[in-house]
C-alpha cells in the first residue's frame, strides 16, 4: 500500500499544479484567477486583460483552459464593439474576461 501511495503522491501533486492560474490563484486588486477556466484575468495600465493559449494552442492541442500552458501567455480584451476595455482594478474586468483578445496573444 505504501509503495502505491509513493507512485500516485508525485501524479496526484502534478495534477494539483497543472490546474492553477499561471500569474497565481490568489486575486489581489489588479490580478484575479478564473476557476472556471484556470486564467489570469486583470487590470493593467487602465485596461483589461487575460490569460490566453496562443503558441499553447498549437502545441498542446489547448484551447479550453489555460493552466496547462507552460508559457503566461497574455492579451488585451475587447468589449463588444472591439474596443480596449477600460478598468481600474480587476473587478471591472470580470464581465469581460471571457471575451476575444483585441490582437494576439503573446508571452
Amino acid at each position: 500500500m505504501s509503495k502505491v501511495l509513493v507512485l500516485l503522491l508525485p501524479l496526484v501533486c502534478l495534477m494539483v499544479l497543472s490546474e492553477a492560474c499561471n500569474w497565481g490563484t490568489q486575486n489581489t486588486t489588479m490580478t484575479h484567477c478564473g476557476t472556471e477556466n484556470n486564467c489570469n484575468y486583470g487590470c493593467h495600465k487602465g485596461y483589461c486583460w487575460s490569460q490566453c493559449n496562443g503558441v499553447c494552442a498549437i502545441a498542446e492541442f489547448e484551447t479550453e483552459k489555460c493552466s496547462s500552458c507552460w508559457l503566461s501567455e497574455w492579451c488585451w480584451l475587447e468589449d463588444i464593439h472591439g474596443s480596449y476595455v477600460n478598468c481600474s482594478t480587476a473587478e471591472d474586468c470580470q464581465d469581460f474576461r471571457f471575451n476575444d483578445c483585441s490582437g494576439i496573444c503573446s508571452p
